[in-house]
């Protein structure tokens, strides 16, 4: 089975317009001005794709499957594709690039071509992707109703804006994992299903003194650490503590 990224302009084919669950639609094998697409010579029925939207914000969107490999049909070689799901929430550019499954080499070329070979593990890891993220938006929700409920909550927050930004949050998860950097506590572990996926981010870069919107790599300069390490963190606004602190205070207790 092979694995491909395929990128579509939704200005010219929109998937969410133009395939339902389970429905079939012919891919091209040809451009604007008839060159054949290599790539294409190279699917073969069951493989998988994914579909990335390349309009403005750009996202992976969906799941296909190939139910023909490459065939000719009125005058046109042609790949036909199933939807086999709509990935839910989408997973946009910025988380891509962020998580790191794609070399940094092949990432600035990705996007250029219609289709591009994937490993099994870059696929699984992209498809991963967008589970993560839909935890980080439910835990973020249940976050923001619960301060919503706290009387004289500030307008500022000293857990900001960078650890909460859903991209971010689900790039340094899906680098890091679940187990806290700080004491090794896994939610999944202690709680089971209920604790399946869940962690707390923490930006290891002074953020308070950041003045403009800055570049953050999810790798370097965010950590996962569970709740309680992360509130020992935070707990003094004059003095936040760094992972390998707070590690010397439970050490030293």
């Amino acid at each position: 089975m092979n694995y491909w990224w395929m990128n579509t302009d939704p200005e010219h084919w929109n998937i969410f317009d133009e395939m339902a669950e389970g429905g079939k639609e012919p891919w091209t094998a040809r451009g604007k001005e008839g060159k054949y697409k290599n790539y294409m010579k190279r699917v073969l029925p069951d493989d998988r794709g994914l579909c990335y939207q390349t309009h403005r914000a750009g996202k992976l969107v969906a799941e296909l499957r190939a139910v023909s490999g490459l065939i000719k049909r009125r005058g046109e070689e042609v790949v036909d594709f199933e939807l086999i799901r709509f990935l839910k929430p989408p997973v946009p550019w910025f988380a891509i690039e962020a998580a790191g499954i794609i070399p940094p080499k092949r990432i600035k070329v990705i996007r250029r071509q219609t289709l591009f070979p994937l490993t099994a593990v870059q696929y699984k890891g992209l498809v991963g992707l967008s589970g993560t993220m839909k935890i980080v938006l439910q835990d973020l929700a249940a976050l923001k109703s619960e301060e919503s409920r706290k009387e004289g909550a500030p307008q500022s927050r000293y857990v900001n804006y960078y650890e909460r930004r859903p991209e971010l949050r689900a790039a340094a998860i899906n680098y890091h994992h679940t187990v806290c950097q700080v004491c090794g506590f896994d939610f999944e572990k202690v709680y089971g299903d209920r604790g399946a996926g869940f962690i707390e981010v923490h930006h290891l870069r002074p953020i308070a003194t950041l003045k403009r919107a800055t570049k953050i790599d999810p790798k370097k300069d965010m950590s996962v650490v569970c709740a309680n390490c992360h509130r020992m963190i935070h707990r003094k606004r004059d003095h936040v503590l760094s992972l390998s602190e707070l590690r010397k205070l439970l050490n030293n207790v």
